[in-house]
């Protein structure tokens, strides 16, 4: 899910396009929202809170929306075929006579009175990327959240807003913090959001090489590289101060993929060197690709070629011993027969 440094640069980008301009063309693409005209409205800006989007109007109204996991906004010239905004997985489209702002696979929109934005907002914690940041009351809420993990309580937005996935995992790692120590016992949570705070500052001023002002911050703060997150397995800057990270859902499917790639790529070899190992059919449904051709599958057939090449010699083995030497106790149907020296399902030739 995108994090609180991916919503503020998309507020800025959104900001840039949009703020001051005359909206030519509003569409709300949404149950609750569909009957929504914008159009002929003033943009005044566009702002992040955590994880949350808010863009502003002239008459008292805010578009709120939310990425959730694969949402985005794309911005596209006005009047090229990229902003004619046509795909089914378009939520929104907000014009301008230059731009226009595309918001793909949404997770949540709605139309609100710019005043309720803080009843909207209100089971938030303080955004991390606020310019003044509310640090007391998000130490406050920790200390509320005694036995709660420490990973869990950053998660959680409730208590600070606009950290995910990655910068939980990165905040613990340069603090050399275990994921699963309790909340009480962080010798200083002050230091870790700070940690955070400062890393999600960095990757914003670092996400826009193109303009003067992010080139010079990023000549002045070098790019975030990753420590921890999205590494298993690679070894750490600092090996000896490692600290395990909670295994995220899609960490351990990874890892069961990349387990079960190796598993099949250890049995095909072992099958090319000729040892078959005993597997039933349900135990290769389970470790192997669907797309794949199971070796098993390639040695039944060649078995299965050699019975039906061992049946046709040995019929034509049987009828040309019967035809040179005819005996009373040869068989009435000579062709089923396979001779002894063939193996067959059916067993020796009674002749």
């Amino acid at each position: 899910m995108p994090e609180g440094d991916i919503l503020r640069r998309t507020a800025t980008r959104l900001d840039e396009a949009l703020a001051g301009q005359v909206l030519e063309r509003a569409e709300l693409r949404w149950p609750t929202a569909a009957g929504v005209d914008l159009t002929g409205r003033t943009v005044l800006g566009t702002r992040s809170y955590g994880k949350h989007l808010l863009t502003r109007f002239d008459d008292g109204r805010t578009l709120h929306t939310h990425l959730r996991m694969d949402g985005e906004w794309r911005l596209a010239r006005t009047g090229t075929p990229a902003a004619r905004g046509r795909a089914p997985e378009i939520r929104a489209v907000l014009a301008t006579s230059r731009w226009t702002a595309l918001g793909r696979l949404l997770g949540m929109l709605d139309v609100l009175p710019t005043r309720d934005e803080p009843r909207l907002l209100a089971h938030l914690g303080p955004d991390l990327l606020a310019d003044e940041l509310a640090l007391d009351e998000i130490l406050e809420r920790w200390r509320s959240a005694a036995d709660v993990p420490a990973a869990e309580v950053l998660l959680d937005q409730r208590v600070a807003a606009g950290i995910g996935t990655i910068y939980c995992a990165e905040s613990l790692f340069a603090l050399r913090l275990w994921p699963w120590t309790p909340a009480r016992e962080v010798p200083d949570p002050r230091r870790l959001y700070l940690t955070a705070r400062q890393q999600l500052q960095r990757a914003v001023l670092t996400g826009f090489p193109t303009r003067a002002g992010a080139r010079a911050a990023e000549a002045a703060v070098p790019p975030l590289r990753r420590a921890d997150h999205g590494r298993p397995g690679a070894p750490t800057p600092d090996a000896a101060a490692s600290v395990l990270l909670p295994v995220l859902p899609a960490t351990l499917m990874s890892a069961i993929g990349r387990r079960r790639r190796r598993s099949w790529a250890t049995r095909q070899s072992s099958h090319g060197r000729g040892h078959h190992e005993p597997q039933t059919a349900t135990s290769r449904r389970q470790h192997e690709p669907r797309t794949a051709i199971r070796p098993g599958l390639v040695v039944k057939s060649a078995q299965r070629v050699r019975w039906s090449v061992c049946r046709a010699v040995g019929r034509r083995a049987v009828v040309s011993r019967s035809a040179r030497a005819p005996s009373a106790s040869a068989p009435s149907h000579p062709r089923r027969c396979i001779p002894s020296t063939l193996p067959g399902p059916r067993g020796p030739c009674p002749g």
